[in-house]
């Protein structure tokens, strides 16, 4: 149990990344809140660095206006001798902006309870009883991981997460954020690879994180966010298989956004990378001695979208290469629109 004093409306000391602050705890705000004073110091200092900013938002003060404020993520902020990590905060855009701290960091500290001016931290059991506990879920989360077991493995990730986040590796942090996206809970698994992405710096580690994070940032449907981390994948990608599945992804973006042009052009460059990857030699794909799944949905895929340009010829072109390929329905489509495509 830890007790910091005083509470609510008065000054409370705390650390911010190694720098220390006075906030006012104010159970009413949403958020940490940071002057643009001290946002400024600490970018120039050190303390934040650009990485840390996560863009625009707004929120309603005290009087009802509503302002704009940049998003930020700090990496520690320490109270009453707990440290939090990852804490989401807001920068008001005023130079005297009192210093709050609100519910996102109020939410982590678990079970508060107010005895006169006093706060009273219910939760808080030394670090080592902590961090002895969360490796212990860290170790059984590996083993729910390693057998698919998703929802499971989220579970005692984070709970050792929340716990004590410094028994989390790489790997485990990265882990926590693909079990969340194999549940489709892609919200919690951007914020988690998130933070893998900048814990590593090992490049072929970095290529999975990206394409992940790609990946769940599609589900959410932004596709800056998807494009930029299939780019970054693509450029980490360690041999042609990688690069071929990194330009297919980055072809699905484009089709959302409705550039065809485009889908084409990464669906053609994941193909050839594709056949690299396979060793495939081009001669024994027109002569049909290949029968590959994935390249025949590949040239099914690039014919669809030829047809949306009103290219025919290479809609046919590719059309009769995806029945070279063994895809069924491009053998139909041959045959019902008179395609010869045991010829090239």
């Amino acid at each position: 149990m830890t007790k910091c004093k005083p509470f609510k409306g008065c000054l409370q000391p705390c650390v911010v990344n190694g720098l220390k602050l006075h906030f006012i705890f104010d159970t009413g705000a949403s958020n940490v809140a940071l002057s643009l004073s001290e946002a400024l110091f600490m970018l120039k200092n050190g303390y934040l660095n650009e990485t840390d900013l996560k863009g625009s938002s707004y929120s309603q003060i005290a009087n009802g206006e509503i302002v704009e404020n940049t998003t930020v993520i700090l990496k520690e902020l320490e109270v009453g001798g707990i440290k939090l990590y990852n804490i989401e905060a807001v920068i008001i855009h005023e130079l005297t902006a009192p210093l709050l701290l609100g519910q996102s960091a109020i939410q982590e500290l678990g079970k508060i309870q107010l005895d006169g001016d006093e706060l009273i931290i219910m939760n808080s059991t030394s670090n080592n009883n902590s961090c002895t506990e969360a490796k212990k879920n860290v170790e059984q989360a590996k083993v729910y991981y390693y057998e698919n077991l998703y929802h499971l493995s989220s579970e005692s990730y984070k709970l050792a997460y929340d716990y004590c986040p410094e028994a989390l590796d790489c790997f485990s942090i990265y882990s926590l954020g693909n079990s969340y996206r194999n549940i489709d809970n892609f919200i919690l698994a951007t914020k988690y690879l998130e933070v893998a992405k900048d814990c590593t710096d090992d490049k072929e580690f970095l290529y999975w994180i990206h394409h992940n994070l790609g990946k769940s940032y599609f589900e959410l449907d932004d596709l800056e966010k998807a494009s930029l981390n299939f780019e970054k994948a693509l450029y980490y990608a360690p041999n042609d298989e990688a690069r071929s599945f990194c330009n297919r992804d980055l072809g699905w973006v484009c089709e959302k956004k409705g550039d065809y042009s485009k889908v084409i052009e990464y669906l053609e460059k994941g193909a050839e990378y594709f056949i690299n990857s396979e060793s495939i030699r081009k001669k024994d794909i027109y002569s049909g001695k290949v029968n590959n799944s994935v390249l025949s949905e590949d040239y099914w895929n690039i014919s669809v979208y030829y047809s949306k340009l009103n290219n025919q010829v290479k809609s046919d072109y590719y059309m009769k290469l995806s029945a070279l390929c063994g895809n069924q329905e491009a053998k139909e489509f041959c045959r019902k629109y008179n395609l010869n495509y045991k010829s090239l």
